[in-house]
Order: structure tokens, then sequence, then C-alpha cells
């Protein structure tokens, strides 16, 4: 029977895992100074293996006060040795940018118990980061844009988001649309709601968006005009998502209705 492949007794193996895996690996001594480097770290530092080793862990701060901060932070565990507990980081590269890593370490000790470094796994999430940055971005632009928004689950009705001026607009609490038929917005008017989600989906199919106005009820049972666009988009997860952008016209709907009759008065003067 073949014995099972262990990184712990096949050093050739664990050599060929270190050069691959795509996180940093990292053993330093307890002057802080870096004794070893693999493949991956060289790729996120920008560095030779020979520039990296030797180094000393707060040589990558981008300034002299997070120099000192790491300083201070590695005396202590040493002293303390506190149970390890990842971090957040910003190392500079070898060219001068910043790159932004998590770190995940941990204690490295003799046969007997007795500590004698560090060893750390470096994760590169520079560009997670940035997707997290975009994402906020978007979602303030959403909490603070002037129209109403709504995404609401195609196959059920069920809204998922609202944003503030949406909640404003139809006069419900933050949050308290969530999970709620989208339908309950909609008076009945000289159409079904049916009818009318039939015409949206259709035309969203047909052309991908759909605009109209649409006669709405709030919470409190007034109802109001909004000039409504609707488009959808198929989310990994959550499958087809229906958005919907409602801007109130109601003011503008009455103005049109006191255009009209005082032109019908005045036609019928004549």
């Amino acid at each position: 029977m073949t014995d099972p492949i262990s990184l712990h007794n096949d050093t050739s193996l664990l050599d060929v895992f270190l050069k691959t895996i795509p996180h940093g690996i990292q053993e330093n001594d307890l002057e802080g100074k870096i004794t070893y480097i693999n493949k991956a770290s060289h790729q996120i530092f920008g560095y030779s293996p020979s520039e990296l080793e030797g180094m000393y862990i707060w040589d990558l701060q981008p300034t002299e006060e997070q120099k000192q901060s790491l300083k201070s932070y590695f005396t202590n565990i040493i002293k303390n040795q506190p149970d390890p507990i990842p971090y957040l980081a910003k190392n500079h590269r070898r060219d001068g940018s910043i790159v932004e890593v998590r770190v995940d370490w941990n204690y490295k000790r003799d046969t007997q118990g007795q500590l004698t470094g560090f060893i750390s796994v470096i994760t590169d999430i520079s560009e997670k980061t940035s997707l997290e940055h975009d994402h906020l971005f978007h979602l303030e632009i959403l909490q603070n844009i002037g129209e109403g928004v709504c995404l609401f689950q195609a196959s059920s009705g069920e809204m998922i988001y609202t944003n503030p001026k949406f909640d404003e607009m139809f006069g419900y609490s933050t949050g308290e649309l969530v999970g709620k038929p989208v339908f309950v917005l909609n008076t009945r008017n000289d159409k079904s709601i049916k009818t009318i989600a039939k015409e949206v989906f259709a035309a969203i199919k047909q052309c991908g968006t759909w605009n109209g106005e649409v006669h709405h009820q709030r919470k409190d049972g007034s109802t109001f005009w909004s000039n409504t666009t609707v488009s959808s988009f198929e989310h990994q997860k959550l499958g087809s998502i229906v958005i919907s952008i409602h801007q109130d016209i109601t003011e503008k709907k009455h103005a049109e209705e006191i255009r009209r009759r005082s032109e019908k008065k005045y036609r019928d003067l004549f």
C-alpha cells in the first residue's frame, strides 16, 4: 500500500507548494529580520529574493510613524505572546506604490516550545479593497440620489432594497418595505396590476427597459404619480433582479390637468 502524500515528510513537495501557493509566506526571527520569503511574496512586494531576505518587517512600512508602530507591536507580542490575531496593513512595493495586505501570523517554536520567530501568510487584498471602495461609493450614490430606487426579485416581486428617497416618497421608514411585494405600492386604476406587470416585462425583454407614468399608493393611503423607469439584471446569487427608478411627477400631473380643464372650458365657450 502506497503511503499517503504528506507535506510534513516530503520536502520536495513542500518546496513546490511554497513556490506555487498564491499567498506570500514569510518567516522572521525575534529581531524582526526576514529569514525566508516565497515566490508569491516577491510578486506582492516587487523585490527580488536577495533584497527581501535580511530586511526587517517594518522596512516595508510606508512611513516612519508606521514603522515605529509595528516595532512596538512586535515587541509587545514577543513579551506577552497573546493569541495571534490577523491584521491589515499597507506596505510599500519596491516601485514605491502601496499594496494593501492581510497578515495571518503565528509563533514559531523549537522542540522545547521556546519562541524562535514568526511565520506569516500574506494575502494581497488591494483589488478586494478597491472593489469594496467602489461598492461603498456606489452605495453612497444610491443613498443620496434624488430619485427613488427600488430593487426586487423578478420571480416573486419581493423588494430587497429601497433607498432613502424611495422610502420617503412612499411614506415608509427605512427598511420597512424590504421583504414586501412590490405590488403593494400600486393603486388599481383602469389597468390591473398583472396587466401593467405584463407590459413592463414584455418591454424589458424586447428593449431592455420600460418607462412610463405609474399611479402609486403611499403607506397612509394617499396617492401620487411617478415617472418610472424599469430594467433588470442577472445577479449571480439572487437570479433576475428588477431595478425601478421613480421620480415624483404629481405636481406636473396636476398642472397638466388644470391646463387641460382650462383649454376645455375655453373651447366650450366658443
